[in-house]
């Protein structure tokens, strides 16, 4: 298993064992600040260059001992979990929480498990801003070629031990079927057996009392992308933000082309979003005037039926306040179109159904 490469330094540790000093169920972590990997610049902090290694030992100190507005913040904040692995707790409690996850591999998810489970299971996790780690990143990550697919296996195998029945918002996030998803996460009835020997809470607990601003999407009926049958090698896509209009694109299946339709019937397009405290997905509107479909801030739209559709797999998308359809429309060499209108039988299929 490998971590952040990072290093602490010295004159740092002592307020970080004060604070977890406190109690022996807690979980204590430094600030993370990002040091570029080629001009040594502390990212928020520190502007010039540093060359020597004497010049960078002092001034990086320096922005690590400081935030932005100059002071030094010794109070313990609350968090849910935490960058990297760099962290102070009692030894005997990490022993009996089961240390970090064994089957975790090569790269990624070790700081989410940490933190999930030592709420859960009796701890707190907290951050002490006058505690400062400077990472430096490294370019390309040499652990190995493929990190992108060991962050969805760790993430998984997360999100099975641990969140219940909000584990469905990693698949829709990687944008992979609940069942079969053809990632090999290993055994983890040792992590269930642990959790339950434990008597942890449920993730729901979690949500309520230390994490609320989480966004929640279990509302999701279908997600993945978007294809219609009169143009099967473009998907419905978010396009350009600042346009507010869906577009058609060639399948990547990335983030800007997951289609989200729920219970209520809304079509949100794009990457979830993280936090109540940022925006989340915008949701496809027909406004009656134009004949592109508009994408907008759900919460924003005032017509309740205009941002509502009808969609089963292999059929149509009907708007309910409009009645028209959700279709594609070829201009031959002028290229395909999104557009709405009235119904002439064009079907939809998307990649995820959620039984």
């Amino acid at each position: 298993m490998i971590c952040g490469c990072s290093r602490t330094l010295q004159g740092m540790h002592i307020y970080k064992l004060r604070g977890a000093g406190k109690s022996c169920h807690g979980n204590t972590t430094g600030v993370i600040v990002a040091v570029h990997h080629k001009c040594l610049v502390c990212r928020g902090s520190f502007s010039r260059r540093l060359r020597e290694d004497q010049e960078l030992r002092r001034n990086v100190f320096k922005c690590l001992q400081q935030d932005t507005s100059g002071t030094v913040q010794r109070q313990l904040n609350r968090t849910p979990a935490m960058i990297g692995c760099s962290f102070v707790v009692h030894r005997k409690f990490f022993g009996e929480i089961g240390l970090l996850d064994p089957g975790m591999d090569v790269y990624g998810g070790e700081n989410i498990e940490l933190g999930i489970k030592v709420w859960l299971c009796g701890g707190s996790m907290e951050v002490l801003p006058c505690s400062r780690v400077a990472h430096i990143e490294r370019k390309k990550k040499p652990y190995n070629n493929n990190i992108g697919f060991y962050t969805k296996r760790n993430a998984l195998r997360v999100a099975e031990v641990w969140m219940d029945d909000y584990k469905s918002h990693v698949y829709i996030a990687w944008n992979l079927p609940l069942e079969n998803p053809g990632i090999d996460i290993g055994d983890v009835s040792e992590r269930k057996a642990l959790r339950k020997s434990l008597k942890c809470k449920n993730f729901q607990w979690y949500l309520d009392h230390v994490y609320p601003e989480m966004r929640r999407y279990n509302n999701t009926v279908a997600y993945g992308e978007l294809r219609n049958n009169k143009a099967k090698d473009v998907c419905l896509d978010q396009g350009p933000q600042e346009n507010h209009t869906a577009i058609l694109y060639p399948c990547h299946g990335w983030g800007p082309q997951l289609a989200r339709y729920t219970k209520e019937g809304f079509l949100h397009l794009g990457a979830l979003g993280t936090t109540t405290l940022l925006p989340d997905t915008r949701c496809l509107v027909d406004n009656v005037k134009s004949r592109f479909p508009q994408l907008l801030d759900c919460e924003k739209v005032k017509s309740s039926l205009h941002k509502r559709w009808n969609f089963i797999q292999n059929g149509a998308i009907l708007n309910k306040g409009t009645g028209r359809c959700l279709e594609v429309e070829n201009r031959g060499m002028a290229g395909i179109d999104l557009i709405l209108r009235s119904c002439t039988g064009q079907r939809w299929t998307i990649k995820n159904f959620i039984k």
